[in-house]
């Protein structure tokens, strides 16, 4: 991931006011693991990270869980980076939850 990004992610939270002390933890998704420690490691504790795909997933097989549905649900942003899957489950997202922000990194 390039600097340019990595800045970028980070004024996107300043932007959002996740910097100050006090305020409840923007609620955040990212759709592949090794986002979640950059987007935690930007946001620090004014994030809380959840990420869509596990660990051990396979993007080719993807397919999101109810419970996962549920915790995007109070999500305020999903970042992407371009994997397949991400496509059709952002185009299906917007619909679903408008308020969420999806952002491709």
């Amino acid at each position: 991931m390039s600097t340019r990004i990595l800045v970028a992610m980070a004024g996107f939270f300043m932007l959002l006011g996740v910097s100050r002390g006090g305020v409840t933890p923007l609620r955040v998704a990212v759709s592949i693991p090794p986002l979640h420690g950059i987007v935690e490691r930007l946001g620090g504790a004014g994030v809380s990270v959840t990420s869509v795909m596990a660990e051990d997933g396979d993007p080719h097989t993807f397919s999101p869980s109810p419970r996962m549905l549920a915790s995007l649900s109070q999500c305020s942003v999903l970042f992407t980076v371009g994997v397949d899957f991400e496509a059709a489950l952002c185009d299906k997202l917007g619909h679903m939850f408008p308020h969420l922000r999806i952002v491709d990194v």
